[in-house]
Protein backbone atom coordinates (compact mmCIF):
# COMPACT_ATOMS: atom_id res chain seq x y z
CA UNK A 1 0.00 0.00 0.00
CA UNK A 2 2.80 2.40 0.86
CA UNK A 3 4.53 1.84 -2.46
CA UNK A 4 1.26 2.58 -4.29
CA UNK A 5 0.83 5.85 -2.36
CA UNK A 6 4.42 6.88 -3.04
CA UNK A 7 4.19 6.05 -6.75
CA UNK A 8 0.85 7.84 -7.17
CA UNK A 9 2.18 10.98 -5.48
CA UNK A 10 5.41 10.82 -7.48
CA UNK A 11 3.34 10.62 -10.67
CA UNK A 12 1.43 13.64 -9.41
CA UNK A 13 4.70 15.49 -8.92
CA UNK A 14 5.65 14.62 -12.49
CA UNK A 15 2.36 16.08 -13.76
CA UNK A 16 1.93 18.86 -11.18
CA UNK A 17 1.38 21.61 -13.75
CA UNK A 18 -1.32 19.59 -15.50
CA UNK A 19 -2.99 18.71 -12.18
CA UNK A 20 -3.06 22.36 -11.17
CA UNK A 21 -4.51 23.56 -14.48
CA UNK A 22 -6.88 20.77 -15.52
CA UNK A 23 -8.44 19.35 -12.36
CA UNK A 24 -11.19 20.68 -10.15
CA UNK A 25 -8.99 20.57 -7.06
CA UNK A 26 -6.13 22.32 -8.84
CA UNK A 27 -8.40 25.17 -9.87
CA UNK A 28 -9.81 25.34 -6.34
CA UNK A 29 -6.27 25.70 -4.98
CA UNK A 30 -5.88 28.78 -7.14
CA UNK A 31 -8.89 30.33 -5.45
CA UNK A 32 -7.72 29.39 -1.97
CA UNK A 33 -4.04 30.33 -2.07
CA UNK A 34 -3.66 32.37 -5.25
CA UNK A 35 -1.83 31.74 -8.50
CA UNK A 36 1.75 32.37 -7.27
CA UNK A 37 1.47 30.00 -4.28
CA UNK A 38 -0.46 27.19 -5.98
CA UNK A 39 2.50 25.25 -7.47
CA UNK A 40 4.45 25.41 -4.23
CA UNK A 41 1.52 24.14 -2.16
CA UNK A 42 0.62 21.38 -4.62
CA UNK A 43 4.20 20.14 -4.88
CA UNK A 44 4.55 20.29 -1.09
CA UNK A 45 1.43 18.19 -0.56
CA UNK A 46 2.52 15.65 -3.16
CA UNK A 47 6.03 15.47 -1.69
CA UNK A 48 4.51 14.86 1.74
CA UNK A 49 2.48 12.04 0.17
CA UNK A 50 5.64 10.50 -1.31
CA UNK A 51 7.40 10.66 2.06
CA UNK A 52 4.36 9.22 3.84
CA UNK A 53 4.13 6.38 1.31
CA UNK A 54 7.81 5.54 1.71
CA UNK A 55 7.50 5.56 5.50
CA UNK A 56 4.41 3.36 5.24
CA UNK A 57 6.23 0.92 2.94
CA UNK A 58 9.22 0.75 5.30
CA UNK A 59 7.02 0.10 8.31
CA UNK A 60 7.89 3.37 10.06
CA UNK A 61 4.23 4.38 9.97
CA UNK A 62 1.57 1.79 10.70
CA UNK A 63 -2.03 1.96 9.56
CA UNK A 64 -4.71 2.30 12.21
CA UNK A 65 -5.78 -1.06 13.56
CA UNK A 66 -9.14 -1.30 15.32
Amino acid sequence: MGIAVAVACAAGLWQADWLAAETKVGRALTGWVGEPNRPRLLRGLLLAGVLFGVCLALGLVNPVRW
